[in-house]
């Protein structure tokens, strides 16, 4: 315990070499203690260059010497200022394409909810000119005419005879999971289809 004491102790006075080398034999956090007095500075200047961030520099720090601390544990570094450096800058700019990245996202999804929106009030509008149509119910046939035999058969079994999705497999002689293709399938073509007859009608 005592030798343990006095290893701990000298550690200060311990060249940059054996503090390395002490580490990776003991694997003592009080030389990555002292290894953070001695450098911790460093790494936050270099944090600091790249991410022009001191909140963001002191969080990437701590990062960086918790990464360092797992690798000097079963490696060897050469030029250690160096490679420390190095490790400082990939940390930061892998940091900042993350951040972009997120920013990024955030700006697509935003014009995407406001392009959704506008299609809904569009199609808010299409169906609100359609459904006053009163050849309505005459051109929800023609349009199903347009869909292609299996979505017409499924959607007349489904929406007016109201069989279930295993009698029209039976009936089609197809598994239940085709009938459900081939109803969302047609129910969305059917909707295209419907929409754009609307759409020519406005005004």
């Amino acid at each position: 315990m005592f030798s343990r004491w006095k290893k701990k102790s000298s550690y200060k006075q311990l060249s940059l070499n054996d503090l390395l080398l002490t580490y990776r034999q003991y694997q003592d956090r009080e030389c990555i203690n002292e290894l953070s007095n001695r450098y911790l500075h460093l790494i936050f200047t270099n944090c600091l260059a790249i991410l022009k961030d001191e909140v963001k520099s002191k969080e990437a720090s701590i990062q960086i010497l918790e990464k360092i601390s797992l690798h000097l544990l079963h490696n060897e570094v050469y030029f250690f200022e160096t490679w420390l450096s190095r490790v400082c800058k990939n940390h930061c700019l892998n940091r900042q394409r993350a951040e972009k990245n997120k920013t990024q996202f955030k700006t697509d999804y935003s014009s995407f909810q406001k392009k959704e929106y506008d299609i809904f009030k569009e199609e808010e509008k299409i169906w609100d000119a359609f459904e006053k149509d009163p050849k309505m119910e005459q051109l929800l046939e023609e349009v199903t005419q347009e869909l292609n035999p299996i979505q017409q058969r499924c959607l007349q079994l489904f929406y007016y005879q109201e069989l279930t999705y295993q009698e029209i497999a039976s009936q089609e002689d197809i598994d239940v999971k085709s009938v459900k293709s081939h109803l969302q399938n047609g129910k969305r073509n059917l909707k295209n289809l419907l929409l754009k007859r609307a759409k020519n009608k406005l005004p």
